[in-house]
């Protein structure tokens, strides 16, 4: 718990504050050295920026690299995008309430989007690509995903050349409720570029999600391992 604070707190730091940080931390050591109970082994305490990086936010067997986390990777030179799948992944896992289409009690939801006839065509092929990839259909949970995308200015006032491009996803929403546990930012990029190559690489990335992955999930304060399924119900824009 102590290393995940630490973690959150060397990155929100410039690098500066950053080794003001470490000076506390290597004096508090020095300090407390002498109620050490000899021959003790102690945690490791970074005393120096180069520890620090080492162990918390730096390299591939720091902490911070280890903390499951959606990866932002820039596309065709122009955008910037975040895995669906690994947004998925990391909703699951820390419990959000996601409104299934199909829930782990196996009754079809029909509340709000759930239950129009779009779900209804859905959710039958996702039960037949389920199977033929090996799962059990009768054990997979099922959602739909809500693709949206608007351009916007970043500056009212300083207009030119700075509007932007962005693209959201809501997983699973419920009927009536809109907040960002459900909806979230998966693209961005300037209005000017063409935005073809992106969406396109964000739908089939969820098109392989409609066969099937298993997730950790949390919901419930329960731990466990449960099949899913998603797809696109609807893209949405603004003109």
């Amino acid at each position: 718990t102590s290393l995940l604070l630490l973690t959150e707190i060397m990155t929100s730091l410039t690098e500066k504050k950053r080794e003001a940080l470490v000076r506390y931390l290597a004096g508090l050591v020095e300090m407390l050295s002498p109620f050490f109970i000899p021959g003790q082994k102690l945690p490791t305490i970074p005393t120096s920026p180069s520890e620090c990086n080492k162990i918390v936010i730096g390299g591939g067997t720091s902490f911070y690299s280890q903390v499951p986390r959606e990866i932002i990777r820039e596309i065709d030179g122009s955008h910037v995008m975040l895995s669906v799948n690994e947004l998925i992944n990391t909703l699951m896992a820390i419990g959000t309430d996601l409104d299934f289409l199909v829930g782990e009690n196996g009754k079809r939801n029909t509340s709000g989007i759930n239950g129009t006839l779009a779900a209804d065509v859905i959710l039958d092929r996702l039960k037949d690509k389920v199977s033929r990839h090996g799962g059990d259909p009768e054990k997979t949970l099922y959602g739909i995903i809500i693709i949206w995308s608007d351009g916007f200015v970043t500056s009212w006032v300083k207009q030119k050349d700075n509007s932007c491009w962005t693209c959201t996803a809501t997983i699973c929403p419920h009927e009536g409720v809109k907040n960002s546990c459900n909806t979230h930012t998966v693209a961005l990029g300037l209005s000017k570029y063409d935005h073809t190559h992106t969406m396109s690489s964000i739908l089939r990335e969820i098109e392989q999600l409609e066969n099937g992955v298993l997730r950790f999930w949390t919901a419930s304060g329960k731990h466990r391992l449960v099949n899913t399924s998603f797809a696109v119900i609807a893209i949405a824009g603004d003109k």
